[in-house]
């Protein structure tokens, strides 16, 4: 019973749907869903009638907005796979607002948001950079470790799932470092793995700045030495 003894309103929405959110979102962005997997809430959504799905997204707003960070990416995830892209819905707006607000604080470039992200951020913004580009560290303060010739460092892992791209710093020959990205030549398939050199510099300090411009939040693990760049 509630206050004076009346029942309490039962919640739309689980005690844990932050975390649960906050799980989804970081699974998606990891890549341990398939582009057309459905998400954990696809099939209720999808149930649910146009009155009731706008309750259900107003409940998850008011959860998930303070919260922010991977709750809201994961929200907007989930209400933009079953339900497109509801900008007329207030509710909705709030939680793309959050989650756009966590990429952007994040560091993801424009062209790692959705198509929708991007036409909703720029009408909303349409005078205002979407990132504000920023300097690696000066080759004098910049603490990076000696690489010997013949030798390679892991320096980035894309993704949690264990067949992960992986991205090493390698020193083939005097005076030429190159980047080379180690790949699954099929996700979840024991078929072998390749490599290929996107990127190649004349010292460990420039490669990594080239690495530092195409690095986002989509990276599970980074070098601390790169991870300034």
């Amino acid at each position: 019973m509630g206050l004076f003894g009346r029942k309490s309103k039962p919640s739309l929405l689980p005690a844990d749907i932050a975390a649960q959110m906050a799980r989804y979102g970081q699974g998606r962005w990891n890549l341990e869903y398939d582009i057309f997997d459905p998400g954990p809430w696809d099939e209720n959504l999808r149930k649910m009638t146009p009155d009731a799905q706008r309750t259900w997204v107003a409940a998850l707003s008011e959860v998930v907005v303070p919260v922010g960070g991977w709750a809201a990416y994961g929200a907007e995830e989930t209400v933009m796979k079953a339900m497109g892209h509801p900008v007329d819905l207030p509710a909705y707006r709030a939680i793309l607002d959050s989650a756009l607000e966590f990429q952007r604080s994040a560091g993801v470039w424009e062209s790692q948001l959705s198509p929708y992200e991007v036409i909703y951020w720029q009408r909303q913004h349409p005078d205002e950079p979407w990132l504000v580009p920023t300097d690696p560290p000066s080759r004098d303060t910049a603490a990076i470790t000696d690489l010997p010739v013949g030798q390679e460092r892991r320096i980035v892992v894309m993704s949690k799932v264990p067949d992960s791209n992986l991205v090493y710093a390698s020193h083939p020959e005097a005076g030429r470092y190159v980047a080379i990205v180690d790949a699954p030549v099929e996700r979840g398939a024991d078929r072998g793995r390749v490599r290929n050199e996107p990127d190649s510099a004349s010292s460990l300090y420039d490669l990594y700045c080239k690495l530092g411009q195409h690095m986002t939040m989509a990276n599970h693990w980074v070098d601390p030495e790169l991870e300034p760049f």
